[in-house]
């Protein structure tokens, strides 16, 4: 995975392929919740209440997920 001339959402989706990646070894369904609830923990604490929810609407589609909320929620470049 390459980071570089990538946009802020592109870096999200990145970063949560290597979540995805470190916690192959588990069920699907387990890892994608893992994404989702650690990205939204950080990023939208108020929404993690919907996880389960929003991977129902997004089976067999969780890239689209991932996508979706790396450009409702991109990372700040600016944190120091």
């Amino acid at each position: 995975l390459e980071a570089a001339d990538a946009e802020d959402g592109e870096e999200v989706v990145l970063w949560l392929g290597e979540l995805a990646n470190a916690l192959e070894s588990q069920e699907e369904y387990e890892v994608n919740r893992a994404i989702v609830v650690t990205f939204l923990s950080e990023m939208a604490p108020e929404r993690v209440s919907e996880v389960d929810e929003l991977l129902e609407e997004y089976v067999g589609h969780e890239e689209e997920l991932f996508t979706s909320l790396a450009e409702q929620y991109p990372l700040s470049t600016d944190k120091r």
